[in-house]
């Protein structure tokens, strides 16, 4: 504790005061403290002083204070002190315009007591940097966000309680009863932040292909919620991480080629579009709730059909239930699974042939890279190419390979016939048996094999697929291991709740003896 970090100075209501620490009974303190260490925290105290340098948690920021009616703004951040133990915590400071210096933010109790408004733990300030973005982009004014921080009373502004699913807490100590006093100031012209989120919404005259309109913050804060279910028991069937995948994806998702038409192909077929955007109206008619992206959206999906996503939440079940620390995905498809495993923080390598994912792959791990503690690794080629050997140590292998030439995705090749036109079935119930032999002898099986080989004793390869797809394994392989129910999403096509239906889909797992 002696060695913590501080400022030298401090303001206190009515006046400035050297720092001192005081108990702070209602924080939940960080987990990875010793519990000596925290007990030290609760009943110590320490005047020392220190000029020793802070590291700033986030940027600066400038609100008027709210405890007072002066319109003035103050400046305002939150720094990063730790000691040499490696304990942490981030301290609330202000700068008044009189002078240069930081003074860290007190609160005082009813009885009297007084103490710094600290926060303890990682997600206290990733909350309270999603918070500032609001403020930042217009969605939250000034007074309501320095409300939130400061007396931890709920935001007044609708479009901000999803941060309440985030877990926001922290030591929000001041309500507006506790003034300082008061002292002139020279008077400075008020900065207002004008940059604003403007979503146009969608009119039935738009021609523009309708993909789901999110933003950055909308794929952070999904990816959160996500990281924060995978600390605990999750439902394989949450849609919690879709956001995210379709934020980097969903544009190369919508080129695949379904029934031998991609939906960007059809949606430009004035005729095709036309048709489809009048059933869109009559469910936009039956549910006035519902916007015109979503019922168009809805009739896409229920006229063309859809090209699924594997659900992150699924990958994480997977991942969890095989003890996974490292994972091999060699045909890494939407995304889904590279996602799952930044938010339960292992490494994962991927494999994918289609090199127009790239940019949308970089844009996830970019975006995600300071919320993980992930390391990716990303190979663009087809996956019996790829040296293994090389590629790192891996404890388990988890995939959901095409279905064949059910979709036919960007730069896929035609293992049949090399360089001509696929031909697509309409639905996985009309696999043949006895076709598709090469996709299985050049590319599949070949890598199973290969990632086998390099795959520890005991561990598992799993691969998401139909029952037909398994039978040509099995024929050019081995028997698996065990076999469990795939009930996360029901591809469209062949007839629905029919649980010995042909075509199938399930998870088939192959131990290493």
């Amino acid at each position: 504790m002696d060695n913590l970090k501080r400022k030298r100075k401090t303001r206190k209501i009515g006046g400035r005061v050297k720092r001192k620490y005081s108990e702070l009974r209602t924080l939940e303190l960080n987990p990875s403290i010793p519990p000596q260490e925290e007990a030290k925290i609760e009943e110590g105290t320490n005047e020392e002083e220190s000029e020793d340098p802070v590291e700033d948690l986030m940027g600066e920021w400038q609100c008027p204070d709210p405890r007072n009616d002066e319109e003035e703004e103050e400046t305002w951040r939150i720094v990063k002190f730790s000691n040499e133990a490696g304990l942490t915590h981030w301290t609330l400071q202000v700068k008044y315009d009189d002078d240069d210096k930081w003074y860290d933010v007190y609160y005082e109790d009813e009885d009297g007591n007084d103490g710094d408004i600290i926060f303890y733990t990682e997600q206290q300030g990733v909350d309270i940097y999603l918070l500032k973005q609001r403020m930042e982009t217009g969605e939250l004014n000034c007074e309501e966000f320095m409300n939130r921080l400061l007396s931890g009373e709920g935001p007044s502004n609708p479009e901000v309680e999803a941060l309440l699913d985030l877990g926001l807490t922290g030591g929000f100590f001041f309500t507006k009863k506790k003034t300082r006093k008061r002292r002139k100031k020279k008077t400075r012209k008020k900065k207002r932040n004008k940059k604003t989120r403007k979503v146009k919404l969608r009119s039935w005259s738009d021609t523009t292909y309708p993909y789901r309109n999110i933003s950055q913050r909308d794929a952070v804060e999904d990816f959160l919620r996500l990281k924060r279910l995978a600390k605990g028991e999750i439902n394989p069937r949450s849609t919690i991480g879709n956001i995210i995948v379709d934020w980097g994806t969903e544009k190369a998702r919508r080129k695949t080629k379904y029934r031998n038409k991609s939906f960007v192909e059809l949606w430009n077929n004035k005729v095709r579009r036309k048709k489809m955007l009048k059933f869109a109206k009559r469910l936009y008619k039956q549910d006035h709730n519902r916007s015109i992206l979503a019922a168009t959206r809805s009739a896409i999906d229920l006229q063309w059909g859809t090209v699924n996503t594997m659900r992150a939440a699924a990958a994480i079940h997977m991942y969890k239930r095989y003890n996974a620390t490292r994972v091999l995905d060699f045909t890494a498809g939407w995304g889904a699974r590279m996602v799952a495993a930044m938010a339960l923080d292992i490494d994962y390598i991927g494999i994918d042939s289609n090199k127009a994912l790239k940019p949308g792959y970089e844009k996830i791990i970019k975006l995600l890279k300071p919320y993980t503690k992930s390391k990716i690794k990303m190979y663009w080629s087809e996956a019996q190419k790829v040296n293994l050997s090389k590629a790192g140590k891996y404890d388990y292998v988890f995939t959901s390979p095409p279905y064949e030439y059910l979709e036919v995705y960007e730069n896929m090749t035609n293992y049949e016939k090399k360089g001509s036109k696929i031909s697509q079935p309409s639905s996985s119930q009309k696999i043949k048996l006895d076709d598709s032999a090469q996709f299985y002898d050049e590319f599949l099986v070949p890598t199973l094999k290969n990632a086998y080989k390099y795959l520890p004793k005991n561990k598992y390869i799993c691969l998401n697929m139909p029952d037909i797809m398994y039978e040509k394994i099995k024929k050019r392989w081995k028997s698996v291991t065990k076999c469990d129910d795939y009930k996360i999403v029901k591809r469209t096509g062949g007839p629905k709740g029919k649980d010995d239906r042909r075509g199938k889909e399930l998870i088939f797992c192959w131990k290493k003896r």
